[in-house]
């Protein structure tokens, strides 16, 4: 159902003519109108609320606005501040939906801003693939006819998923360890010992998060009872929920993390090796069940819902026809960022190790707050939506996640951000894609790094068929360094450990999200003309013990100095290059408040690096056309060390000036501190 405030803004005619195109309307202006169409089960503001942060509920609770127009009503830029919220009707077409609309509410601040929360597409209802025919949805995750849904999912991916199926003729392949019970009744639970006995039929595997709750673990002591055998009334209620969702597709066998690795400091030897196999263990796995966003493992991963916020509405909008005439239609009103919502933003998926665990197993049973959800290398899919995704729903960037190492990921990638890719590179954009998503998420161990993705790394190497460079490719190896700190740069949110674990110049070296450079050849300055790592194993996609790159560019004598602060606690700092001050903001567009010099680590000044004469710059690319301007990598160099220097940041600048004064040459350039100069560049040693 939707409120009054929703249906009146939905009902406003004129909203869909393009000379109110720049026009919000009204929506709710107090708190607890809001908490009114909320508790009444309103689909669009329990949809608004869910995507706001703890913070803005708290602050949202406690703002009132100040607004006297009725919902649906044309608000001005200034007059829309007085209302607590506010939403937007716009044309599809320019969000790659033509013939649909796109409805967005906004959370407004008062006097700073206005800030879109929530989006829903509406799709006219003859062109919705939406089985709407579906509108009673359990009142539980546990109810039987959710439990038959997985089961309908999972009969049809193992007979017609082509590229869900392991390969005819290939012999099973079991983890170490795994839990036994029988079927179809299970009261007993026990560990497996593989080598020593051979399961019969197939495994399945558990993904979970933690909690600070005590549980059973595997240990020395533990082991012989699990061995033994436990009562499964004796397990945490998340993972006798697990086992009663193996039993109910048959399986007998499930591999969970804490009960088939051994536990604690005691036997570090063990997870070191079971933590190498894990692109096995889930890869050869039936089917992962993820506890999407149960809090730890003494809660049920089954949830009560309320039906009513889950199913796409139906509603009807008057379109202005040709001439005066007006044409009423009827849409389906959809969640349009459905598949961040439910998956990709779970509990769960907030976890490093969780993204490898995702993208190997062969398919997943999602657990989430609200419904029970499907993905496969084939088909994504939902409660309501059984069938699949709707196509509209399916083309952003965080849906059909399993399925990014086809072909088709080519057309899905995020062309805006990755706009100017070598052609050929779309393996190599999964990887891009993969890469910001982990960084995103956290680690309780940081030397975790590298070994929580060296499943995908090892599986994305198969298909790129490229060297694995400490996080990055060889083949795209220049463009890849060019990585950065994501969003604008605030205290504390990017830390570098204390302990090695990355060269500088790899985006493993600090912890925060980034964005990874571009996999692109074109336009390079720079060339890598050698690099080393040394392991700590044989695996070259798990953790480093030191390395070094040599690259070849024109280096350049640089200063910074902070010039003024950002609304997110960073700085903008002005930088000189051969004692010649270059405007990095110049040129940039009206408002932009993102500082252009990016620290891979926030610092607040550099009064002793400018002093001793420390800070160095290599020009490393340059763009052309609308995209004009050049990225400049920022380094400290090692005292004592002559040509070694470790990355410090990035930089960029737009203008044509900035690029020919950064690449003018200069007398003093022979005697830059590095290993060789010769025809006008320099060679270094990055560490």
């Amino acid at each position: 159902m939707l409120c009054s405030k929703c249906k009146g803004c939905l009902q406003t005619e004129a909203c869909l003519t393009t000379a109110q195109a720049t026009h919000s309307l009204a929506h709710h202006q107090t708190y607890q109108s809001l908490e009114q169409a909320i508790d009444a089960g309103c689909y669009i503001c329990n949809h608004f609320w869910e995507a706001l942060s703890a913070q803005e509920h708290v602050l949202l609770s406690s703002t009132v606005g100040e607004g006297a127009e009725p919902s649906g009503a044309y608000c001005s830029i200034e007059s829309v501040q007085h209302y607590l919220t506010s939403t937007s009707l716009d044309d599809g077409k320019p969000y790659g939906h033509p013939g649909c609309y796109l409805l967005q509410v906004a959370y407004n601040k008062p006097a700073i801003t206005t800030c879109f929360r929530a989006s829903f597409l509406l799709e006219p209802v003859e062109c919705a693939n939406t089985n709407l025919a579906r509108q009673s949805l359990a009142q539980s995750t546990q109810s039987p006819e959710t439990l038959s849904l997985a089961n309908d999912w999972v009969r049809e991916c193992t007979a017609h998923h082509e590229r869900c199926k392991r390969p005819v003729g290939e012999k099973p392949w079991y983890p170490t360890r795994l839990l036994s019970f029988d079927l179809p009744e299970a009261s007993i639970v026990r560990l497996l010992e593989t080598n020593q006995i051979t399961p019969v039929g197939q495994y399945m595997t558990l993904t979970h998060r933690w909690g600070s709750v005590d549980h059973i673990t595997l240990t020395k002591e533990t082991y012989p009872q699990l061995l033994e055998g436990l009562p499964l009334s004796t397990l945490p209620q998340l993972f006798r929920d697990a086992v009663s969702i193996c039993r109910h597709l048959g399986v007998g066998y499930i591999w969970i993390d804490s009960l088939c690795i051994f536990q604690g400091n005691d036997n570090i030897g063990d997870w070191q090796r079971e933590a190498l196999l894990m692109k096995n263990v889930y890869s050869n796995s039936f089917c992962n069940i993820s506890a999407a966003d149960t809090p730890n493992c003494s809660q049920s991963i089954f949830n009560s819902r309320d039906p009513r916020l889950l199913n796409p509405q139906v509603v009807e909008l008057t379109l202005c026809g040709e001439g005066s005439a007006k044409i009423t239609e009827r849409f389906v009103l959809s969640d349009y960022r459905f598949w961040k919502s439910e998956v990709s933003n779970a509990l769960v998926n907030k976890r490093g190790w969780v993204l490898q665990e995702r993208f190997l197993a062969p398919r997943i049973l999602h657990f989430s707050k609200r419904q029970l959800i499907w993905e496969c290398c084939e088909k994504d899919a939902a409660e309501v939506y059984p069938d699949g995704l709707p196509l509209a729903l399916s083309t952003s960037s965080d849906a059909r996640f399993k399925q990014m190492d086809s072909s088709d990921y080519t057309g899905r990638v995020d062309r805006y951000r990755y706009r100017e890719a070598d052609g050929n590179s779309a393996p190599h954009l999964l990887w891009l894609r993969i890469v910001e998503l982990y960084t995103a998420s956290a680690l309780t161990v940081p030397s975790d790094k590298l070994i929580a993705c060296s499943g995908i790394a090892k599986r994305v190497a198969e298909i790129v068929q490229d060297d694995y460079v400490a996080g990055m490719w060889r083949r795209y190896l220049a463009g890849e360094l060019l990585w950065m700190v994501q969003g604008n740069h605030q205290p504390g949110r990017w830390t570098r450990p204390r302990e090695y674990r990355a060269p500088s110049w790899s985006w493993a070296s600090i912890d925060g999200p980034i964005t990874p450079g571009e996999p692109r050849i074109q336009d390079s300055l720079i060339t890598v003309e050698d690099y080393h790592l040394d392991y700590w194993t044989s695996d070259k996609t798990a953790a480093i013990r030191g390395g070094w790159l040599r690259l070849r560019g024109v280096l350049k004598k640089t200063t910074l100095a902070r010039k003024s602060s950002t609304p997110g606690g960073g700085y903008h700092w002005d930088m000189m290059l051969d004692n010649e001050r270059v405007n990095v903001l110049e040129d940039a567009s009206p408002g932009n408040t993102e500082p252009r010099v990016m620290l891979d680590i926030l610092q607040e000044d550099f009064k002793e690096e400018n002093t001793k004469g420390l800070l160095f710059s290599m020009c490393a690319r340059s763009k052309t056309g609308d995209g004009r301007g050049m990225y400049i990598l920022l380094f400290k160099m090692v005292e004592g060390e002559t040509g070694t220097f470790r990355r410090i940041g990035l930089a960029y600048a737009w203008s044509e000036k900035v690029k020919e004064r950064i690449l003018a040459s200069s007398a003093r350039e022979p005697q830059l501190p590095c290993l060789e100069y010769r025809d006008g560049l320099h060679s270094i040693c990055i560490i």
